[in-house]
């Protein structure tokens, strides 16, 4: 496990409350003033009492001030002047170690930085820590706190947070490792603040549709600790939903998956020669679902395998080393592991062809709303049965006796979900989703996931619908019925799936790997015989989707062609026609 050793920025989310400030003899008489005293008191004395030893960094910079980033602190009241008052206050004191940067422009690369002294709070017993500060949060897409709109939306989201929170008030959370004060002793590290249970519900890209989840403290507790809890004096039973984004993904596609299905097991299976495990195909899954590109979702995706194949030096580096470490961390990461990533990603396009589309594509935070919405439907169904319960994203805690009531309500609630999200599909998918088989073998590659070995493993199948498998350096991808052609294939019916599909190419693996599955209904010798003039539409979205797949900007691919943005943009439409060289400039760059 990695100890992360950076800075703890300064939040508005702790406070001591004006008595705890007072009982260390630091009121001023100016309530504000008091308010941020206590509101840095309590982020301090948090970190202490969890025997937290990291500092709280904050800026003595007016320009800082004034910026995005102390938005939420200006709303919660803190400004420069205060801040820097009740800091200096506290160091007089003698109650915090006290590192001041130099307050001018560009500086030294430090800002300022504090935390408690050693023997600050260990005494007091006047110092109790409250959690404080809006419940309702939406971040940029630069993860900036925005000021919320004045909409009825925000006014209908936090009255069903504080709903939430009023059925969760006064929750007793217990179990072997609980402390004192709703703290937890993890044997870990520093202890974790878990109580009191406040939710915060955090949406983001400065959308109220986008994320949403809901946020606690005891979610930063390790699974294995959260199944000790208990809540009100009970044991606690969870459960969660197995592969949920996967099914919401294949529900906004237009398929119904059965409720044994796992989007992960078969392509452990499939993986010959790799030692992927489920957890970790798992994890490049939503990777995908997450990114906005194919690039990041790539880059990740190989941070995963270093972190699986225990390269901690690397991924130390890589997460909480100084910046130029990180970069060069991340660096090695992608040479080292970049090609396996590239093997699994592939992979797992083969498996799920029906939604490759959705990858790298941001669906995520859409998802996260989805799920969310979930959350709050099964805990007020269960609060009106008198049951509390606490979520975690797409998992709920109950008491144990109640554990059959808390399944039956996830299950209908998840059920009424993927009706809603099938019924807004818009175009009708030929063909149902079925479980059939897929036979995978390559063509005697050296090394990799096929390497001259056939499998047969049940994986979700389209009529209609592209597959494709690695085949040494390459991938074959065809339309037999959304089958995969093996050696174990009937000669014959090869050669009838290989007339009748509508596309029989060869891709480069990383077309795949980062891309996707090309849209293309023609030969791909099409494509390498074009010379110039209008693209015809199949050639028009090839070229879309091979720019993208290749993480190119318009911008960027428009000055490798030689062309301007608006002739490149114009092309891709089928208004323009291009001229012999940057056709072949177009051809060279798509590896037709």
């Amino acid at each position: 496990m990695t100890i992360d050793i950076r800075d703890k920025p300064l939040r508005v989310h702790l406070s001591v409350g004006l008595q705890g400030v007072e009982a260390l003899g630091l009121r001023t008489g100016d309530v504000k003033q008091d308010i941020v005293t206590a509101g840095i008191l309590g982020q301090l004395g948090d970190m202490a009492l969890r025997h937290d030893r990291r500092f709280i960094s904050y800026s003595r910079r007016k320009q800082w001030w004034i910026g995005p980033k102390a938005d939420m602190l200006r709303n919660c009241g803190f400004t420069l002047q205060r801040v820097v008052r009740a800091v200096d206050a506290l160091e007089r004191r003698g109650l915090v170690e006290h590192h001041k940067a130099r307050a001018c422009q560009g500086g030294s690369g430090f800002q300022s930085r504090l935390r408690a002294s050693r023997h600050a709070f260990g005494s007091s017993e006047a110092l109790w820590v409250e959690a404080v500060g809006p419940t309702l949060i939406l971040r940029d897409a630069d993860k900036q706190i925005m000021p919320l709109p004045d909409v009825d939306m925000v006014r209908r989201h936090q009255r069903q947070l504080d709903d939430m929170n009023g059925m969760l008030d006064g929750i007793d959370i217990g179990g072997p490792h609980m402390r004192p004060g709703g703290l937890c002793d993890t044997g870990r590290g520093p202890l974790l603040r878990v109580g009191p249970i406040i939710l915060r519900r955090i949406f983001c890209r400065g959308s109220l549709t986008l994320g949403g989840r809901y946020y606690a403290t005891f979610q930063n507790l390790p699974k294995d600790i959260r199944a000790t809890l208990t809540i009100d004096g009970e044991a606690v039973a969870s459960h969660d939903h197995a592969c949920l984004h996967p099914r919401l993904i294949y529900a906004q596609a237009g398929h119904v998956l059965p409720d044994d299905f796992d989007a992960y097991k078969p392509i452990v299976e499939a993986g010959h020669g790799e030692a992927w495990t489920r957890d970790l195909v798992k994890r490049a899954f939503n990777t995908l679902v997450n990114a906005d590109t194919p690039t990041a979702a790539r880059s990740r995706i190989a941070f995963e395998l270093a972190d699986h194949h225990g390269d901690n030096v690397l991924v130390a580096a890589a997460e909480a080393g100084p910046k130029p470490a990180r970069h060069a961390a991340w660096h090695t990461i992608g040479q080292r592991y970049g090609n396996e990533a590239a093997r699994l990603i592939a992979m797992i396009h083969a498996f799920h062809a029906p939604i490759a589309r959705y990858f790298a594509s941001g669906i995520g935070v859409r998802l996260q709303f989805v799920d969310s919405q979930m959350a709050a439907a099964v805990t007020k169904r269960l609060a009106r049965q008198g049951i509390r319960s606490l979520p975690e994203h797409d998992e709920h805690y109950a008491a144990a006796k109640y554990e059959s009531r808390l399944r039956e309500a996830m299950h209908d609630t998840l059920q009424n979900t993927l009706a809603k999200l099938a019924s807004k599909v818009t175009a009708p998918v030929a063909g149902v989703l079925t479980r059939k088989t897929a036979h995978y073998c390559g063509t005697q590659a050296p090394s990799g996931p096929h390497s001259g070995r056939s499998l047969s493993c049940p994986v979700p199948a389209l009529e209609g619908s592209c597959v494709a498998v690695r085949a040494a350096s390459t991938l074959q991808a065809v339309v037999p019925g959304g089958r995969l052609l093996s050696s174990d294939v009937p000669a014959d019916e090869k050669k009838g799936g290989a007339q009748n599909s509508p596309i029989l190419q060869r891709v480069p693996v990383n077309d795949l790997a980062l891309g996707g599955l090309l849209p293309i209904n023609g030969a791909a010798e099409a494509l390498a015989g074009f010379r110039g003039g209008i693209l015809p539409a199949p050639l028009r979205a090839a070229a879309k989707h091979g720019l993208r797949a290749r993480g190119l900007t318009q911008d960027r691919a428009a000055r490798l062609l030689g062309l301007s943005r608006p002739q490149l943009t114009n092309t891709l439409v089928g208004r323009f026609g291009l001229g012999r060289a940057p056709a072949a400039r177009l051809v060279a760059l798509l590896g037709a």
